[in-house]
């Protein structure tokens, strides 16, 4: 999990800083709050990093201060728990009762409708009481459970109370599976290791279990992504929470042996202090370390000596995964690593990267990455210097404190169509304070182009759409991030443009889809995230496309809770999309398209040159693209399609239109995963479809990071079919004659140069 990514506003003045929280929340500061259920919230409740212990934290974290209790008991069923609901939940007074049951009951082989009974028995004590329920679904049924019919059932019948008594439903089973699937984490969920497990002993919550089953009842809560991101910083930073050594490993015990020069230069550090400097080492540089001849001075670390933060913890299990070891045996590797890691114990400069200044009219963002603070620093502060001549720049000007990772520092106040010259300075706080200073210019746009407030965005730029001239108006937004509240209106044939995926995103904050486009409207060169819609038939949290066109966009972090929902990221009544990025979009009840999708419209789509990866449909069809129902006119070209999951068919594509009447041309669909059926392609069929590679082995240059240029030897590379307009591919190069398959030309060279920035979109 990256750093939390910062928004540190600023006039030319001064620096506010503020925190705002979404909408009306399940749980307020004083109400009574009851976990129930068995030895998962037993343990939730008991271990630092138990789930009922992350909700609490998360809840504080955005200024909500429960008065809480858990009443977990190892091996209850649901019916133990009705047994004692009175006793250990009414006679405490609730307002607030989650109820997680049901992984006992599938062991004890307890009847469905017994199971169900006594859930709605339990909600029905929950109700008399005057109190509200949270349903938890079952998370797992043992090492090795893929989706079985057994435990899918008893999700589907939690879901089934939760929808015809009106409850907040935590996805936890949906979490878990998600999780299980990520394309970014694939061996992590699978290694036989208990520490990389999301269980530790095939039922109990390892810490990246608990983490999820904790995601999911904040969710229920009715937090939202910014509240959710605060919760994860929180989780982030407190160093007590993950033991460094998680039971029921049977390594409770770390030793690592240094020669005398090594134990010399950790001398006077703690083992804590030594592994906060060697876990960072060894995720950013995985190699394995091993003890050098004639060590003796041994370095133990117990189960108990020490916990972590999520952050270390992190670090620490994609350094093991990286290494093919276990956890214990890369903790050894960190003490050494720390002990002899040249850079960790003389003072250094600050490590840094100035990734871009994104401009507006009257404001700059500048977008900054710290990779390192330099040895024995802990954090660095950054100073600003800025001024529209070399010679005249201003006094430096502190505009952050205590930096670590990445962070964005947003200028405001400046003067449209001017050249500025800055420098950044970046100073840590070592011992022996060292700083590393950048500098350049930037020029801002003209009048006239909205630029993000701080605040909800929605209302200027719908104004602003309403007010364009129809069929030929263009609203441009400067670069920046846009908060919405409320769902935008593309219409009348105006253009919506950004200043690229990379640069310009609009993040939906409300209960909403992000935007509806029609009547031949364009969007282009702008990111879409954070759509968040619940209901049956509700398409497109990320993009509505009733007849429009999305191009060089990215298309990210979308997610839809309903039934028979199509298409996640955008759903196509008719339209097209080119030069896009469709990514990590989540569908989590029925439906089929976690990217992209269709539903029983006739009407001509279009996609090409696009990358669609990522994408979930945890209960569904189509992980990654899907078309349903009556034969609409779809052609793809030039698109690759690889990295995402559903828990059916198709991981990649499912067409379940009549006839099967989506054409490929020059498609990659590959490495992606299903519950049943091809991982790839379902139905797709139709005559005209060519030079496609449909699973295999493309040779992407690193599908593990999301890369997915084509590596020298690939058997894409000039396999694709010439056709009139190919245009340019995903990074702005011209395709070759004959072209690549894929999103993709191979320009020769690997890794291939950055012809432009490639978007990658990474996991929340």
């Amino acid at each position: 999990m990256k750093g939390t990514r910062k928004l540190l506003a600023l006039s030319l003045a001064s620096a506010t800083a503020f925190a705002a929280c979404g909408g009306e929340k399940l749980v307020k500061t004083g109400d009574k709050l009851v976990f129930m259920g068995d030895s998962i919230t037993e343990f939730g409740k008991n271990r630092t990093h138990g789930y009922v212990n992350l909700v609490v934290k998360g809840l504080e974290a955005n200024g909500i201060y429960p008065d809480w209790e858990g009443v977990g008991i190892q091996g209850d069923t649901a019916q133990n728990m009705l047994d004692r609901f009175d006793r250990d939940v009414v006679a405490k007074n609730p307002d607030i009762v989650t109820i997680s049951a049901g992984v006992n009951d599938i062991y004890k082989h307890v009847a469905y409708a017994t199971y169900c009974q006594n859930e709605r028995s339990m909600v029905a004590k929950v109700k008399n009481a005057g109190a509200k329920a949270v349903m938890l679904s079952p998370t797992t049924a043992g090492y090795g459970e893929t989706d079985t019919d057994e435990l899918r059932k008893f999700v589907g019948g939690v879901k089934e109370i939760v929808a015809d008594e009106g409850l907040a439903y935590a996805a936890t089973y949906e979490h878990f599976r998600a999780w299980m699937n990520d394309p970014d984490k694939p061996v992590l969920a699978r290694m036989a290791n208990a520490d990389l497990r999301i269980t530790c002993d095939t039922v109990h919550m390892s810490p990246a279990g608990d983490r999820q089953m904790a995601r999911a009842v904040l969710k229920a809560f009715g937090l939202d992504m910014d509240e959710l991101s605060a919760a994860e910083a929180a989780w982030n930073s407190d160093d007590t929470l993950v033991p460094l050594v998680v039971p029921p490993s049977s390594t409770t015990t770390i030793s690592a042996k240094l020669t005398d020069a090594e134990a010399q230069a950790v001398a006077g550090l703690t083992i804590k202090q030594i592994l906060d400097r060697g876990i960072p080492s060894l995720a950013a540089n995985p190699t394995l370390e091993g003890e050098g001849s004639g060590a003796s001075d041994a370095k133990t670390v117990t189960s108990t000596s020490c916990n972590f933060s999520y952050r270390a913890y992190d670090q620490l299990v994609s350094a093991a995964a990286k290494l093919g070891i276990r956890v214990d045996e890369a903790v050894k590797c960190a003490i050494l690593r720390a002990a002899r890691d040249v850079s960790a114990l003389v003072p250094a400069a600050p490590v840094v990267k100035l990734n871009g200044v994104h401009c507006g009219a009257t404001r700059a963002t500048f977008d900054t990455t710290i990779s390192s603070v330099g040895a024995t620093a802990g954090s660095c502060d950054v100073l600003l210097r800025l001024g529209t001549s070399v010679d005249a720049l201003g006094e430096p000007e502190r505009i952050a404190v205590g930096e670590t990772d990445t962070f964005d520092c947003l200028r405001t106040g400046l003067q449209p169509n001017t050249t500025y010259h800055y420098e950044l300075t970046f100073m840590n706080n070592a011992a022996t304070p060292m700083s590393t200073v950048i500098g350049g210019s930037f020029t801002t746009m003209s009048a006239g182009v909205l630029e993000p407030s701080g605040d909800d965005d929605a209302a200027a730029i719908q104004a602003a759409i309403d007010a364009a001239a129809p069929s030929r108006g263009t609203v441009t937004l400067s670069g920046g991030v846009f908060t919405l509240g409320a769902e935008l209106m593309v219409t009348n044939g105006v253009t919506l443009a950004g200043q690229g995926m990379a640069e310009t995103t609009l993040r939906q904050t409300a209960p909403h889809r992000v935007m509806t486009v029609k009547d031949g409207s364009r969007v282009e060169g702008l990111a879409v995230t954070g759509g968040n819609t619940t209901g049956n038939w509700t398409h497109g949290a990320g993009a509505y496309v009733a007849d429009g066109t999305i191009s060089h966009c990215g298309i990210h972090h979308n997610r839809a809770k309903g039934n028979n929902v199509y298409g996640v990221g955008v759903f196509f009544e008719k339209g097209s999309i080119d030069h896009s990025v469709v990514a990590f979009n989540t569908g989590t009840d029925t439906g089929a398209g976690g990217g992209i999708g269709h539903y029983n419209t006739a009407g001509a789509i279009f996609v090409d040159t696009c990358l669609v990866y990522g994408n979930v449909r945890t209960n569904g069809r189509g992980g990654g693209v899907a078309f349903v129902m009556n034969n609409p006119n779809v052609t793809m070209r030039n698109t690759t399609i690889a990295g995402n999951a559903a828990s059916s068919t198709g991981g990649g594509i499912a067409d379940e239109t009549y006839n099967h009447n989506v054409k490929l041309v020059n498609c990659i669909v590959s490495g992606n995963t299903a519950g049943s059926g091809d991982a790839n392609v379902v139905g797709t069929s139709t005559s005209g479809s060519s030079n496609n590679i449909l699973g295999g082995a493309p040779a992407f240059v690193d599908a593990a990071n999301n890369d997915y240029r084509l590596s020298a030897g690939s058997p894409a590379i000039g396999r694709g079919m010439t056709y009139s307009g190919i245009g340019t591919d995903l990074d702005g190069a011209s395709f070759a004659n004959p072209p690549s398959i894929g999103c993709y030309e191979f320009d020769g060279t690997v890794p291939p140069p950055a012809k432009r920035p490639r978007i990658v979109f990474s996991i929340y």
